[in-house]
């Protein structure tokens, strides 16, 4: 999975101006299956937009998914956005909320997943590494 992320990154990475993208790894797990392993996220500096791509998001649409950036400074970004309609494993739809944060300059990354409505929060902590700037 990993590899295929990774040439979808790459390919689709001509398509963003003044943009960075990280790819960042999550594999070690932590978040109990809700956090992909591996997360694209493409920072779009001029228009203070962001996008991702992940395991999840590639099974609701094919290429870059529509994001949040919610702050941008020196020392750290982060990117939100929703899945909506997502199946549980009790098939019970849920809108599925993730945050991606990146620290600046060290690349270590925190992502989590909320479901909207639920008190359950899924965390995992990974790094990033710079792909395009």
């Amino acid at each position: 999975m990993k590899r295929i992320l990774t040439a979808a990154v790459l390919s689709l990475a001509a398509t963003a101006a003044h943009a960075e993208i990280y790819e960042c790894d999550f594999s070690r797990g932590g978040a109990g299956g809700w956090v992909a392993p591996v997360i694209a996220v493409n920072v779009d500096l001029d228009s203070n937009s962001a996008q991702v791509v992940d395991g999840f998001t590639l099974q609701r649409q094919d290429g870059w998914f529509d994001a949040r950036l919610t702050s941008k400074t020196k020392k750290r970004f982060t990117v939100k956005w929703r899945l909506p309609r997502q199946k549980d494993r009790l098939n019970q739809n849920a809108h599925l909320d993730y945050r991606l944060t990146v620290l600046l300059p060290s690349l270590k990354a925190n992502a989590s997943m909320s479901p909207v409505g639920y008190d359950n929060n899924f965390n995992t902590h990974g790094t990033c590494k710079l792909v395009q700037s």
